[in-house]
């Protein structure tokens, strides 16, 4: 041995063998001599390993009851697979560690087909969850372990629904539960491609038959390397002929004014959810007496009214009592029409009670086994059973309720010290339930389909076997259900208080199935809402991605009453009006959305959503990349866009351009800067003279750089004469994109006259001036050569006349014009020419002279405006001399003599609203100023309208009222002139513009009406036209006495209105109401003070000479108020001291005199009042004694 202690060498020379006892680890050479013979000693490399590491193979996931291979291989300390003796496992020392064995067993499983080093055990599962593996070798510090295998145990996979039944053409979602989670990848497979397809998972029927569905959960096997099957669930499907329907309502008696669902079922026995997914099938309902039932679908109260292909259940409202035949027609796709199919329902009225009082429900009604809260306005009220409560209901002190399984009526008391509530509770099985749309949405036009993009929220009610709601559904929602017939392009929620809520963002042909459970499994009766969901003509935009600067003006068929909102305004702002956007920030995450609603979200009523994903707009794209340049203004057009958006061309993303331009309110461009460049000295000059700004052009629709020139047009022209001069125009982003165009400064021509006038067939002179180059190849044509002809009189230095010949007179109804195009500035300029004839309409065509035919249009010309005065001063005699207008004051004017002045001229010294000074200014304009000496006023009341004064020589000023305000008006003629200050004011308006009063011939009445006045120079009178029915005072405070008028004469309520009689509309209305009388013995009487009078400062005492009026009530044992009696008497403990008078409407007047001594008054007595004596309120009174005056 090379060395010892590595090995230990045993010699059996009985055998011929060497016996090896390893002793540790290491490497040793042995030398083997045999010594009878003479030869080369042999060698034999020894090396004494042990197990270096351990490694695991295995699936990461077990179906629970079913087992796996798990792949154990043994390396030795030199890193090789170890070999192994399967019949000596034990000298290995393996032994596995399960963290959770509860979970999963390990055991060796048979050895056999392994490679060198491995080891085969088996995993099972045995309950769900999930645990670790180790695998040891050897103890203590020599102890080797394999890496922890993480191991899950999954539930059996299982296909939904199991067996199912389809009708050709049908479709329905196949889904599964259980198998590995997450990331489960299942294969569906369809033993009969004939019968049944399956795509994304939804099953759709082709043909008569049966086939099964296998659904296969595939996992890659790490030992393997390929795919293997962990779970398999295999479900049958029968495909069947349609070949009759069914009607199913939950009840066929129900009650006038009570609603239920009623849904078609096929036969045999196809489900709602199967029948709702057919395409182009048509369904037809009717009733044969309409007034008795009516038929809706749930979305009919948001505007979505279902047609024929999607009426698999309605709603039944009961109108009338009586018996009704409701049938539905069904016809398929191929144009077979089944049998119809008929319910009989009776609609019956519920008992009420009529007299004394009328009664129709005071109970509360509820449902077994569930919960609800009484509450009274009075804290302190305690709830307790009836007396004689059959134990059917439950109640604590403070008014939880509990009901039982006992079905009936029981009765609990809610109390407090001195009164008492009967409180009657009816429990009742739950008949069936219906589901609702929340009406917090309405569509601005009728749609037959649900638009792609709206949330709804659905509420869930209860009803009985009469169609009475439940008082309060079942607290515990948890057993509220639904099942979609394909799942993935719904989603809903289950909210509180029994509520659903579906955002539909992907078009489909859905059904929707809603279910309710009570708290012991007990089902309830299922409602089912059919879901076709389209693209909607009327949402816009449809696409979702964005780029920063641009300007989305989104259509949604809400309601315009509908409000806009971001859910990120500093990205998105939106007006919530308007509903135009402006994309101010892109997103940092890649995938994050902004959305945008219309509608009310927050209410969690319905509402439209849209999903915006935000990019940054890294590049910047001009129009053109050269361009020339050759106006005082000109606008370089440019786009903002992402490099994803090759096709986009414009920011504004709207459906109608033109009326989202008009929603635009003073746009502030700041996604973009622009600036102007020059390459050369000149440019550089020419680059001083326009100012250059970003701006969004209305016109193109885009964003633009604008250049705006600051000089005049003359000056660019001496700049740039004959030189070729270009210029750069830059558009820079924020976060460093540009783009950059060319410009070629090319001043543009001007023509001069705008407008050529053309006088008895004279001819004109135009004139056309810029370069001589842009004049050289300057192109000048008549817009008709019979007419006029156009012809070339000189050419100067930047400048070219022409001479415009008239030929014959111009037509009327044709529009005449000279083309002035330049090519080299790319200008075309239009001088359009008019004559003195063209002011009229040209008459037919006929025979006759020139002379005669303009005679003729001359004469027409005339009859008309004639016809149009006429006309305007009958409007004007009609129509505005009957409004409230104050006539221009007769004195305003008055001759003065001033300078000489050869012409007669008007003129207003100040603008309106200015008046003559600040003081003025500051004035408002309800106040009258100070009339000046030498001027008088007129006033103007209701601008704008026209102002006509006569003078006292029967000469006239014509004027118009612009605003309120006042100015300084001056008129002169010759020697003569006039001043007036001219005030100017608002309309004159009433406020309240109507008032209703309430007439009840049981409570005759005054009531007080307090009248307010708006505009004219505030100076009011007051008067009323029916003193009868109302009198008003000085301050505008009016009384109107309410009296037993009966309509007689045979005058319509309408009349009796119109004429000032504020009972007319009352007394025709007064048939619909029901008078309840309630006899009782009067408690108390309280006498209040009629609020009429207000002290300036806080009294502790009355004060000497008040009068006041108090108003005497009568009321019964609970407060309430008792109506009119007579009998009213009052007494005083001193009478000479108190003056007290009875009035009407049981009212007090009292004055609180001062007490008179004995003495000897000598004159009159004065008495003067402070306060509104006249209304019978408070005042206070003041007796003035008159002595004569001793000498």
């Amino acid at each position: 041995l090379s060395e010892q202690g590595i090995v230990q060498v045993e010699h059996k020379e009985a055998e011929h063998q060497l016996v090896l006892t390893p002793l540790r680890l290491g490497h040793v050479r042995l030398e083997l001599t045999d010594q009878c013979l003479k030869q080369e000693p042999s060698h034999l490399s020894i090396s004494v390993v042990g197990i270096g590491s351990i490694s695991v193979r295995a699936l990461d996931r077990v179906e629970r009851t079913n087992s796996i291979e798990a792949i154990v291989r043994l390396f030795d300390t030199n890193d090789n697979a170890l070999h192994i003796d399967h019949n000596m496992l034990a000298v290995y020392q393996l032994s596995e560690f399960v963290y959770d064995t509860s979970i999963l067993t390990v055991k060796l499983d048979e050895q056999h087909d392994l490679d060198v080093g491995e080891i085969r055990y088996s995993i099972t599962g045995n309950n769900l969850g999930e645990t670790k593996i180790l695998f040891h070798s050897g103890k203590g510090e020599r102890q080797i372990s394999s890496e922890p295998l993480n191991v899950q145990v999954f539930a059996p996979l299982r296909l939904y629904p199991r067996n199912s039944t389809l009708v050709v053409g049908s479709s329905i979602q196949i889904y599964y539960q259980g198998g590995p989670q997450p990331n489960t990848n299942i294969v569906y497979s369809v033993a009969s491609q004939q019968v049944a397809t399956m795509n994304s998972a939804i099953l759709t029927a082709h043909k008569l038959g049966a086939t099964h569905i296998t659904g296969s959960c595939l996992l890659k096997n790490p030992i393997s390397g390929k795919d293997e099957i962990v779970s398999e669930d295999t479900v049958e499907v029968r495909v069947v002929a349609l070949t009759a329907v069914q009607i199913r309502t939950p009840l066929v008696r129900i009650r006038s004014g009570a609603v239920m669902p009623a849904t078609l079922w096929g036969l045999p026995d196809l489900s709602p959810m199967v029948l709702g997914t057919l395409q182009n099938m048509r369904i037809s309902w009717k009733v044969n007496q309409a007034d008795v039932v009516e038929l809706f679908n749930v979305f009919t109260t948001a505007g979505i009214e279902y047609q024929s292909s999607d009426l698999i259940s309605v709603r039944i409202r009961a109108l009338n009592p009586g018996k009704v035949t409701i049938t539905a027609t069904v016809q398929l796709a191929d144009g077979v029409k089944l049998p119809s199919s008929s319910v009989e329902l009776i609609v019956f009225k519920t008992l009420e009670l009529l007299a004394p009082k009328p009664i129709t429900k005071d109970w509360i009604l509820a449902a077994p086994r569930s919960t609800l809260q009484l509450k009274c306005n009075m804290d302190e009220a305690i709830y307790k059973l009836d007396a004689h409560s059959g134990g059917i209901v439950s109640v604590s002190p403070d008014g939880i309720v509990h009901t039982k399984d006992t079905l009936g009526r029981d009765q609990i008391i809610a109390q407090t010290v001195d009164q008492s509530l009967p409180i009657t509770i009816e429990v009742k099985n739950v008949q069936y339930i219906l589901v609702t749309l929340l009406p917090d949405i309405k569509l601005k036009q009728l749609e037959h389909k649900i638009p792609r993009g709206m949330n709804f929220v659905f509420k869930v009610s209860l009803h009985d076997n009469l169609g009475n709601e439940f008082s309060h559904n079942i607290v515990d929602v948890n057993g509220l259900r639904y099942s979609l017939a394909t799942k993935d392009v719904v989603d809903a929620q289950i909210g509180s208080n029994l509520t659903i809520a579906l955002n539909l963002q992907r078009e489909t042909n859905n059904m929707i199935a809603i279910s309710l459970r009570d708290a012991t499994g007990v089902k309830h009766a299922e409602d089912y809402i059919k879901l076709s969901v389209m693209e909607s003509p009327h949402i816009y935009p449809t696409k979702t991605i964005f780029s920063v600067g641009d300007i989305i003006c989104f259509d949604s068929p809400l309601t315009l009453s509908s409000i806009w909102s971001s859910s990120n305004e500093q990205m998105v702002a939106i007006n919530k009006n308007t509903g135009v956007a402006r994309v101010l920030h892109h997103q940092q995450k890649l995938g994050e959305k902004v959305v945008v609603t219309s509608g009310d979200k927050t209410g969690r009523g319905g509402y439209l959503k849209y999903d915006l994903e935000l990019r940054e707009s890294d590049a910047i794209v001009f129009s053109k990349s050269l361009d020339i340049f050759s106006g005082s203004v000109y606008r370089a057009l440019l786009v903002l866009r992402n490099h994803i958006q090759t096709d986009k061309f414009t920011n504004l993303i709207a459906k109608n351009a033109t009326k989202c331009i008009s929603q635009l309110h003073k746009l502030e461009v700041d996604a973009f800067s622009c600036r102007l460049q020059a390459k050369d000295e000149l440019g550089a000059q020419l680059v001083r003279l326009y100012r250059v700004q970003p701006v969004f052009d209305e016109g193109s629709m885009q964003y633009a750089c604008q250049l705006q020139l600051l000089s005049n047009f003359n000056e660019l022209l001496s700049l740039v004469r004959s030189n070729n001069v270009y210029l750069e125009l830059q558009a820079l982003m924020p976060n460093g994109v540009l783009d950059t165009m060319s410009l070629k400064v090319v001043p543009g021509i001007k023509v001069t006259p705008e407008t050529l006038q053309m006088q008895s067939l004279k001819s004109q002179e135009l004139q056309v001036s810029g370069l001589d180059k842009a004049l050289l190849k300057l192109e000048v044509k008549p817009s008709d050569s019979s007419y006029f002809a156009v012809d070339l009189l000189e050419k100067a230095h930047g400048l070219s006349k022409y001479r415009v010949r008239f030929l014959k007179e111009l037509p009327l109804d044709e529009r005449l014009f000279i083309l002035v195009h330049s090519p080299v500035t790319e200008q075309s300029v239009e001088v359009p020419i008019v004559s003195d004839q063209m002011l009229a309409t040209k008459c037919v065509t006929g025979t006759g002279s020139p002379l005669l035919q303009t005679f003729l249009e001359n004469f027409k010309f005339i009859i008309t405006i004639v016809l149009i005065v006429i006309v305007s001063i009958w409007v004007y005699i009609h129509l505005f001399q009957t409004q409230t207008v104050l006539e221009v004051n007769s004195e305003a004017f008055q001759p003065k003599v001033k300078s000489n002045n050869s012409s007669m001229n008007l003129s207003a010294n100040s603008s309106i609203g200015s008046g003559g000074d600040s003081s003025d200014n500051s004035r408002p304009f309800s106040r009258r100023l100070p009339r000046s000496p030498d001027l008088n006023e007129s006033f103007i009341y209701g601008y704008p309208q026209p102002l006509l004064k006569k003078m006292r020589n029967d000469s006239r000023l014509h004027g118009e009222a612009l605003r309120e305000g006042i100015t300084q008006v001056y008129g002169s003629y010759k020697e003569l002139s006039v001043e007036a200050e001219l005030h100017i004011y608002d309309e004159l308006r009433l406020q309240p513009e109507m008032v209703m009063l309430t007439y009840d011939r049981h409570t005759l009445k005054t009531q007080k009406l307090h009248f307010h006045a708006k505009g004219g120079d505030g100076n009011y009178a007051w008067f009323s036209d029916n003193p009868q029915v109302l009198q008003i005072d000085g301050q505008g405070l009016g009384t109107a006495e309410i009296r037993d008028i009966h309509l007689t004469g045979g005058a319509s309520a309408k009349e009796l209105y119109e004429a000032g009689s504020l009972l007319a509309a009352h007394s025709t209305a007064q048939k619909l109401l029901t008078i309840s009388i309630e006899v009782k013995n009067v408690q108390f009487i309280l006498v209040t003070l009629l609020p009429y009078i207000k002290l300036k400062q806080l009294k502790h005492k009355i004060q000497r000479g008040m009068n006041f009026v108090f108003k005497v009530s009568l009321h019964d044992n609970l407060g309430n108020d008792i109506a009119y009696v007579n009998g009213l008497h009052y007494s005083l403990a001193a009478k000479h001291v108190v003056d007290a008078q009875i009035g009407n409407n049981l009212t007090i007047a009292a004055s609180v005199a001062r007490v008179l001594h004995h003495q000897q008054k000598l004159g009159a007595k004065v008495v003067v009042t402070s306060g509104d004596k006249t209304r019978r309120g408070g005042y206070l009174k003041y007796d003035l004694e008159l002595y004569a005056s001793r000498m």
